[in-house]
């Protein structure tokens, strides 16, 4: 068993326990640390898959916020790219794993890859991923791609049909084909 597996089994509460009580909106403050949001993400994509586990997430925390009277401000409370940040990462890891697996080896998985609370900064300059936008709303990664996307390429602004300027994305060079005459 992995370190992270038994500090995850030696837990005061089960992961099943631990969702079963954040979905309820029944956690202390001093309960919901960053491991116990490693641990319900974990365990909401291993068993849901990601989609259903960004949606279950999302409503807990923004709930368990409203049970402790926690604002919803520029600088504080839910946080929309930092929920889908971690669902992307949390699910590329447990897909990763050798199969089969179980729901203690993805979440012990989990927690070693993602303790770090820098591997965001792999993806995200501080200024962006501290933003007001990312903390309302869901932006793009400007350093690096996130599993499974693209690396972006520069931004140019192009006029629209309507008159208005665009912001389109370049393709990064090396993408796509080449074709010579």
């Amino acid at each position: 068993m992995s370190t992270e597996a038994s500090i995850i089994a030696a837990s005061p509460m089960s992961t099943e326990e631990l969702v079963r009580r954040f979905e309820a909106h029944d956690l202390a403050p001093a309960e919901w640390d960053h491991q116990a949001h490693l641990r319900a993400i974990a365990w909401l994509c291993f068993t849901c898959g990601a989609d259903v586990a960004l949606d279950r997430f999302r409503a807990a925390v923004q709930g368990l916020n409203i049970q402790h009277s926690v604002p919803q401000t520029p600088t504080g409370g839910y946080h929309e790219t930092l929920t889908r940040v971690y669902v992307r990462l949390t699910a590329a890891t447990i897909a990763d794993l050798p199969r089969p697996t179980d729901a203690l080896a993805a979440e012990a998985a989990v927690v070693a890859a993602l303790s770090d609370k820098a591997v965001v900064l792999r993806h995200y300059s501080r200024e962006r991923i501290l933003s007001p936008e990312a903390r309302f709303g869901w932006v793009p990664p400007d350093l690096a791609p996130l599993p499974g996307e693209p690396a972006p390429g520069p931004e140019i602004t192009t006029p629209a049909r309507s008159g208005k300027k665009v912001a389109a994305r370049l393709p990064a060079q090396g993408d796509g084909e080449r074709r010579q005459a």
